[in-house]
């Protein structure tokens, strides 16, 4: 490509870059959990916490290796919410969660592990994060909730991605299968 090319080509791109995070700057506030259209559909309308606290799921994830040393790996197990408050909270709702998983990190198959993590709920409903706290290094997803179209749940399906700041990257998802 000649120069002339290159040059254009990246002051689109930045022009692109500058208009997409302008209208991040404007998007409004979320809405306060009580008024938001998707807290309204709480278990208890305007609760974020609601929306999971005593139920149980079942999950699934899997990676696409490390960064350094790649090697696959892949998870299921199941996981019940729990209530503690956190008023100190700085993104909504907290609480625990317990964890039975089996997994198979590099060829490495461990079963029936068992351990307990941490959750947030946004206070806008439409998702949060979890933190597994392995055995070996917490797993931290962020989620979004989905509509669970068999059952019609608004909050009974969730599509998870990894957020490991140590070059660990997995996706999965889970499903509400009841109380806890």
């Amino acid at each position: 490509m000649n120069s002339k090319r290159l040059s254009s080509l990246g002051a689109v791109l930045i022009i692109g870059c500058l208009g997409v995070a302008q209208s991040f700057a404007q998007q409004p506030p979320p809405a306060h959990p009580a008024t938001n259209p998707n807290c309204t559909q709480a278990p208890t309308p305007g609760n974020a916490f609601s929306t999971v606290v005593g139920t149980a799921w079942v999950y699934q994830w899997e990676s696409v290796g490390y960064f350094i040393g790649f090697y696959g790996a892949a998870a299921v197990g199941n996981m019940s919410f729990f209530q503690i408050a956190s008023p100190n909270s700085q993104s909504g709702e907290a609480g625990f969660i317990n964890v039975i998983e089996s997994r198979n990190i590099g060829s490495e198959i461990s079963r029936f592990l068992n351990y307990n993590g941490r959750f947030e709920i946004y206070p806008d409903c439409t998702g949060g994060t979890l933190m597994f706290n392995t055995n070996t290094d917490p797993i931290e997803f962020d989620f979004y909730f989905r509509p669970n179209l068999r059952t019609g749940d608004p909050f009974g399906s969730m599509v998870m991605v990894s957020i490991d700041a140590n070059n660990f990257v997995a996706y999965g998802d889970g499903q509400k299968v009841g109380p806890s």
